[in-house]
């Protein structure tokens, strides 16, 4: 991968449009300002072919934690999103919310609840709560 592509497969840009487009509709309405809460779980085991796994074991929190401190919306990520556009030429993200994202797009004041490493965990059941 080239620098550009490993820092938006690792960056904070490693999500998808919805979350972003979502983010800004609760910008607009002033929901960021609220507490909200969110859950992260799986819908269903693995399918590996002729073996169905009846389980799966908790893993990758600490990665998670390391890259939520250290992800930020930086100058290179905030050009990336204002260069977006519509299939109609406008701008998808309004510059307000950009500005927004760039003075507080950051992960310091979420807390986590989540269930410890190893651990079997089953599908809908949350991994991780996001307050």
């Amino acid at each position: 991968m080239t620098p550009d592509e490993t820092r938006t497969a690792e960056g904070i840009l490693f999500t998808d449009f919805y979350q972003l487009t979502m983010a800004q509709l609760y910008f607009r309405y002033g929901m960021h300002e609220r507490d909200a809460q969110f859950d992260h779980f799986f819908r269903s085991y693995p399918d590996y072919g002729t073996h169905q796994a009846g389980y799966c074991i908790n893993a990758g929190l600490e990665w998670l934690v390391e890259w939520m401190q250290t992800a930020r919306f930086g100058e290179d990520e905030i050009a990336f999103l204002r260069s977006q556009t519509s299939a109609s030429g406008r701008p998808l993200f309004a510059d307000d919310f950009l500005d927004w994202l760039k003075r507080h797009g950051t992960f310091d004041s979420l807390n986590l609840a989540a269930i410890p490493e190893g651990r079997v965990v089953h599908p809908n059941i949350p991994l991780v709560t996001v307050r």
